[in-house]
């Protein structure tokens, strides 16, 4: 895949201005192939030389979500988890192998120990807000008669 915002970059040296920037994230953010193509038309109706220079880019198979499989894992448009990994692991990569790996380690199983005992907490609130609402619901529900349908079921 390539980074949108790779691609922006290179976009505004010849075509600068935010309308056109938000031009351009519309077209990589459209889900379907419809609205792809409704706004690359958006685009060429406020600026051709910008469409062509849209339509001149890689396929779109590698930058706009309507064209990514249904099998992907993750629908991001920028490479930023990757930038992000490499600069946590910066101080780790001038050591030998087995620091390195040690170091790297050490610092997912803090984030993961980190976001477990977010969750752990998260859960007990998740679950007093969903009570709180089923509540309200079985409540509004006593109302509530039921009728057959007339093919004896309700």
């Amino acid at each position: 895949r390539f980074c949108v915002q790779y691609m922006y970059s290179n976009f505004k040296k010849k075509h600068p201005g935010q309308v056109l920037k938000d031009r351009l994230w519309s077209i990589a953010a459209a889900t379907i192939v419809e609205l792809y193509e409704a706004e690359l038309e958006k685009l060429k109706e406020y600026d051709q030389l910008a469409y062509a220079w849209v339509k001149r880019a890689p396929p779109p198979q590698h930058w706009c979500k309507a064209f990514f499989p249904h099998h992907v894992k993750s629908d991001m448009l920028v490479n930023n988890l990757c930038e992000t990994f490499n600069a946590k692991i910066l101080e780790y990569r001038d050591l030998p192998i087995i620091g390195m790996m040690e170091g790297i380690k050490e610092y997912l199983m803090g984030g993961i120990g980190d976001r477990t005992a977010w969750m752990k907490n998260a859960l007990v609130l998740l679950v007093q807000l969903l009570r709180s609402r089923l509540k309200k619901r079985v409540k509004h529900s006593r109302k509530w008669k039921t009728m057959a349908n007339g093919d004896g079921g309700y």
